[in-house]
């Protein structure tokens, strides 16, 4: 199949990344890592202040680094100086320096890294280049060797001025058709390089793209989606459905169209077989439902849907005579459309017991009126699919199967059931095994349950959680903190040294408590770091990959019962609609306990660490909450919970890898619980303070686009809108005034985060679409997101006042004018 890359697949890639920015942003935050590194020294270079020899001895270096850190691991990480490159660069110096030309070589690598105005110096730069490497390297004719030349020199172009696209195989082959017509078969890097510059600028300008970056991410997209055989933006064909048709002459055209076709339109891995019967499914994995093509044996088809059944208990269910009913209305307003069980026998109203095993919807499809047909097949599978997956999710954990469609029934009593629950470690809600009183009688029937026998001991697992408890995870290399330096960077405005800080913390075994001005970037700090301190490969994972912690907020009413855990009272008909409502009482571990048995898996399954983020620390009251886990996180040895409570054979200890970081707000110190000094004793205590204006001012807008990917910023990092650009200077500068002065400490202040700018940025950004004055729609953002911080700070408020009074330097914000007024 041969995909359009026109706006409907541009619209699915920008859907995507909208719904889910961190892996565009992750490849941003590596583009922005490598153009920091790369730029000094290219400039370095260029100016003579380094020598060819420094020069490449610090890009293989680099390059070695980087593909070490992204061994086994292609998504998010392919813009990098990749190990051909660097072998280019080795090769061409080490051949210089062995035939005595170093000085030749280093004059020509200079002439060709300068970022050429136009395509004719890019064209004369490389021909120049590329006579002198054939001189240098006899292999030099050889068709990799030219393209490595202009994959290498067009890399530089592009870490000085990102609009010359790099020549990098994925975008290459996204942008060549198989017969290799837009790539020239030249031994020119020239002209291969200027083939495909004009290609790329094309495509660019046809989807309307401004930006190179985005445009490689989305072709990488495609390659990433199997679309290796992509049109070019709409090249119209000789008949639009000659293709269609042709690629549909036989069974096995028609399941490959199918099924790449089903993946574009209905954005599921869709795999398609040919049945033994001749049918074509097409259904994604690990799904009770498919879509199907089945032949009728007279020379027709039917086409539509088809089922493996659903559990006899399930359907006994409210649950299962709703898909009953809604089955037979499908059929009542679809009346095309028939219904089939085993064997293909068609019914004319279906009954319960006919969901039990395979069934079908389908109607008569013939196949041999052309692509129209095809493209109407599937439409109508595009508005058939919703329907069919509604119908199957509340059985999709009931599935039968072809021996035993009852699989799912269960006793509730059996002991081993209860056993295997309570054993696991993301379910703590079981029926307990010791005994509960007769009570008196009220509107639901008390259980009395029988004592159970004592868990046995089991050596084997005492032995296995004791080894978990005192397990150290691999200390991170100097590869994987410059990786998780550079990932928390391009997210936070936050020094590398501040970042080490709080490694090195959590490192030599140290709780931590992170404190500062509210919307400083604290919770996000220790989501971050904690996310790559638990991820399989720190410092290089994908922030949707880096999950591997707990996260809870603190409160006024935590006790013992909230952290460690107590006895709670529930109904047996919580366990299932088929349940008896009994009353019971089961124990339930807390936020620590809870997290300290995910660590514990954490560590069996990768030996990496899972640590807990308490979030607003010190609303909590410390003696109430904490006063036993005092002993209990400095020594480790003794068990947090008895393994009876969790149900298990054998106890729970607190593993020495496992870290809270806890966050609490500066300007709530003396407002709520103070944090006492046996609790800071056992806990870190650093603070993450205001970053300084210029690097917060130009960390902004990547901040709002990664909350609203359609935005636009230009070649240099800052919005392209100019309403949106002065906005945030305006916003920069109010938020300025209000900042305490570091020279004049008595002048008062108040301590603004960067968050309530990023909001406010935000709100500007959308108000576009709402606001016919920007000003207007500033100072609503100004009023809602910095104003209430200011309530009580008299001070910091008459310093906002000064700035916006009629001849201060914010005078156009008359509306704040008059709230300060008012506050003052």
């Amino acid at each position: 199949m041969e995909a359009e890359i026109g706006p409907a697949l541009l619209a699915r890639y920008r859907e995507e990344r909208a719904g889910q920015p961190q892996f565009y942003y992750s490849e941003l935050a590596d583009r922005g890592r490598a153009l920091a590194e790369l730029r000094p020294a290219v400039a370095d270079f260029l100016a003579g202040r380094t020598g060819l020899a420094d020069f490449t001895h610090q890009l293989a270096g680099g390059s070695r680094r980087e593909v070490g850190a992204a061994r086994g691991r292609t998504a998010n990480r392919y813009w990098r100086f990749n190990s051909a490159g660097r072998l280019l660069l080795e090769s061409l110096y080490k051949q210089a320096e062995q035939s005595g030309r170093l000085n030749q070589a280093e004059t020509a690598w200079r002439a060709v890294l300068v970022a050429p105005a136009n395509l004719d110096s890019a064209e004369r730069q490389l021909d120049t280049f590329a006579d002198f490497v054939e001189e240098l390297l006899p292999v030099a004719h050889n068709r990799s060797q030219v393209g490595l030349v202009a994959y290498a020199i067009s890399y530089f172009w592009a870490v000085q001025q990102p609009e010359w696209p790099v020549y990098e195989r994925v975008v290459r082959e996204q942008l060549s058709r198989p017969s290799r017509e837009n790539e020239p078969n030249s031994r020119r890097p020239a002209a291969r390089y200027l083939a495909f510059y004009l290609t790329f600028t094309r495509l660019s300008a046809a989807l309307d793209i401004r930006n190179n970056w985005e445009l490689e991410s989305f072709l990488h997209w495609l390659a990433r989606r199997n679309f290796s055989h992509a049109r070019w933006f709409g090249r119209p064909s000789k008949s639009a459905a000659r293709p269609l048709a042709k690629k549909a002459r036989t069974v096995s055209d028609l399941q490959g169209w199918l099924e790449q076709t089903l993946r574009l339109e209905l954005s599921e891995n869709f795999r398609g077989q040919t049945g033994e019967d001749g049918r074509l499914i097409f259904a994604a994995p690990e799904r009770s439902y498919r879509l199907e093509l089945c032949p009728d044996g007279a020379g027709s088809w039917r086409a539509g849907a088809g089922f493996d059944g659903f559990s006899p208990a399930a359907l006994a269910t409210p649950a299962g005579e709703a898909t009953l009913s809604e089955i037979g209305g499908f059929l009542a307003s679809r009346p095309e459309y028939h219904f089939y069980t085993a064997g293909f026998e068609e019914r004319a109203e279906p009954q319960p017991d006919n969901l039990a095993a395979e069934f079908w919807l389908l109607r008569p499809w013939t196949a041999q009126q052309g692509a129209a047909n095809l493209d109407a097949l599937v439409s109508e599978w595009r508005l058939l699919y919703p329907f069919v997956r509604r119908l199957a999710t509340p059985f999709e954990d009931e599935i039968g199967d072809d021996t035993n469609h009852n699989r799912f029934e269960y006793n509730a009593d059996e002991p081993e059931t209860r056993r295997a629950v309570a054993e696991s470690a993301i379910a703590y809600s079981y029926q307990p095994e010791y005994a509960v009183e007769q009570i008196a009688p009220v509107e639901t029937e008390i259980a009395e349950i029988s004592p159970a026998p004592e868990p046995r001991h089991d050596e084997a697992a005492n032995a296995e959680v004791r080894r978990l408890a005192s397990l150290k995870p691999p200390a991170l290399t100097a590869e994987q903190l410059d990786g998780l330096i550079a990932f928390v960077k391009e997210r936070l405005i936050i020094t590398p040294e501040k970042i080490t800080e709080v490694v090195t913390h959590l490192e030599a075994g140290r709780n931590l408590l992170l404190f500062g001005p509210p919307g400083s970037g604290k919770t996000r700090l220790a989501r971050l770091i904690a996310g790559q301190m638990g991820a399989t490969d720190p410092g290089w994972s994908a922030e949707s990959e880096a999950g591997n912690y707990s996260l809870t907020t603190a409160t006024a009413e935590w006790s013992q019962y909230d952290t460690i855990g107590g006895i709670r009272p529930g109904l047996a008909g919580e366990s299932g609609p088929n349940s008896s409502q009994s009353l019971f009482y089961y124990f339930e571990p807390g936020v620590v306990a809870r997290a300290a048995l995910a660590c514990e898996e954490s560590l069996r399954r990768n030996r990496r660490p899972h640590y807990l983020i308490i979030d607003e620390f010190n609303r909590a009251n410390q003696e109430r909450a904490f006063g036993e886990l005092f002993t209990l996180l400095e020594y480790r040895d003794r068990p947090l919970l008895a393994g009876a409570r969790l149900g298990r054979a054998v106890d729970l200890f607190i593993p020495d890898a496992f870290r809270i970081i806890g966050t609490l707000n500066a300007d709530d110190r003396n407002t709520l619980y103070d944090v006492g000094l046996a609790l800071r004793r056992r806990f870190a205590m650093v603070e993450i303070g205001l970053p300084p204006p210029s690097e917060e001012r130009r960390f902004l807008p990547r901040a709002v686009q990664a909350r609203l990917p359609e935005i636009k910023l230009t070649p240099v990092g800052d919005f392209a809108d100019p309403a949106l650009n002065a906005a945030a200077d305006r916003l920069s500068d109010f938020v300025a005034a209000v900042r305490p002065d570091p020279t004049n400490p008595k002048a008062g202040g108040k301590e603004i985060g960067t968050a309530p700018l990023i909001e406010s940025l935000i709100f500007c950004a959308v108000a576009t679409d709402y606001y016919s004055d920007p000003t207007e729609a500033l100072e609503d953002a100004i009023l809602a997101n910095i104003l209430p911080q200011l309530d009580r700070s008299p001070q910091a408020a008459r310093r906002a006042l000064a700035a916006v009074a009629p001849d201060g330097p914010l005078s156009g914000l008359g509306r704040v004018r008059l709230a300060l007024q008012r506050l003052v």
